[in-house]
């Protein structure tokens, strides 16, 4: 065999080994590629929420009827029959305006210590001589052996001691005041109250100037400021369709100012007394956390792409989360959604994390 011929067979040998191992390579990287398409881990579409400061508030819901406040009331000097009535509960009234006019008792010890309607139909001698004053606008009969009268035949004016609204109204035309109530109340302008009761078990929670978020059907969808005014000092017993209720009434004044007229006496309010704010502490969703077989709560966080599993400790509850009390910081990302979620997943974004909020 000539030289030229070993060299051309050796030369075919090396290149068919050559020829070999880069098929070899390339059936080798084809195999990676395609199996790897298979196997490659599946990704999680998740929703998540950055853990961020917030105030979180307690509060209480009540709801009431709107009332006029009342800016100062009136007394008669002593007991006496309403002769006239000029003025009906949201008058508007100036200064030195008559109100009603009144006959003063002259023998006030002829009437019972709290002298009512019922008592003069049950008092015959007072109900004659009620009948003639009604008839005759005076009274001269007698009522006992000393010939006393029961009223003067002058009456006396009952006037506005301030501009502002007749907010409420305790008498009647030919009634009798006795002196102990107000007959009648003078809002100094078109502010409101609103009269809660409270049950028992939750007053104690409820003290005076705490700030009150009022809405109402007949607002508008509008919402008004107020404030815890007044805490009677005496429980009562109010009857509802599930039995008797121990209540304590509290006054809620409107701070907003009435601008639009929506606010009417009459209507009914819905009250939110914020007892209690706590700020900048973490707060999770409810459904953010979940429970192993232990019991113990533990929460996902996002971590470059990947769910890590983190035991919390929860502590007090919100409307729409618990309060962390370790495990998971202020500024820490978790997963909104956990249900399909496993420790180290490969997860991602499913869209851009918003701020934990709960009311």
């Amino acid at each position: 065999m000539s030289l030229l011929q070993i060299i051309l067979t050796r030369g075919g040998i090396i290149l068919k080994k050559y020829m070999a191992l880069f098929s070899f390579t390339l059936i080798l990287i084809t195999g990676v590629m395609f199996i790897g398409k298979f196997i490659k881990p599946k990704v999680l579409d998740v929703e998540t929420i950055c853990i961020v400061p917030q105030v979180w508030e307690e509060f209480i819901t009540c709801s009431g009827k709107i009332e006029y406040s009342e800016g100062e009331k009136i007394f008669v000097n002593s007991p006496s029959i309403v002769s006239n009535l000029f003025v009906k509960v949201g008058d508007k009234v100036s200064k030195g305006d008559i109100l009603a006019n009144v006959c003063p008792v002259k023998n006030p010890d002829i009437l019972p210590p709290t002298c009512s309607m019922k008592e003069i139909e049950n008092n015959s001698d007072l109900k004659e001589v009620y009948s003639n004053f009604v008839k005759n606008k005076h009274i001269d009969n007698k009522i006992n052996e000393n010939k006393n009268t029961l009223t003067s035949s002058e009456s006396e004016e009952i006037l506005a001691p301030i501009n502002g609204i007749v907010s409420s109204i305790n008498t009647e035309t030919n009634s009798l005041a006795s002196g102990s109530l107000p007959v009648l109340a003078i809002s100094k302008d078109e502010s409101f109250k609103i009269k809660l009761s409270i049950n028992e078990s939750k007053v104690s929670e409820i003290k005076i100037g705490q700030k009150v978020i009022i809405t109402g059907v007949g607002f508008k969808d509008k919402t008004y400021d107020g404030h815890v005014e007044k805490i009677s000092n005496e429980a009562k017993q109010t009857i509802n369709l599930t039995g008797t209720e121990t209540t304590v009434d509290v006054i809620v004044n409107i701070d907003s100012k009435n601008e639009d007229n929506d606010i009417k006496p009459g209507f009914t309010a819905k009250c939110k007394i914020i007892t209690n704010q706590v700020k900048d502490i973490p707060i999770l969703p409810y459904k953010s956390v979940k429970q192993d077989d232990k019991g113990e709560e533990y929460v996902y966080k996002y971590n470059k792409g990947l769910a890590e599993k983190i035991y919390v400790k929860t502590g007090k509850e919100y409307d729409d989360g618990f309060e962390v009390l370790s495990g998971i910081s202020l500024g820490e990302v978790i997963i909104d959604n956990p249900d399909l979620v496993f420790d180290k997943a490969w997860i991602k974004r499913a869209r851009k994390e918003g701020s934990q909020g709960a009311r």
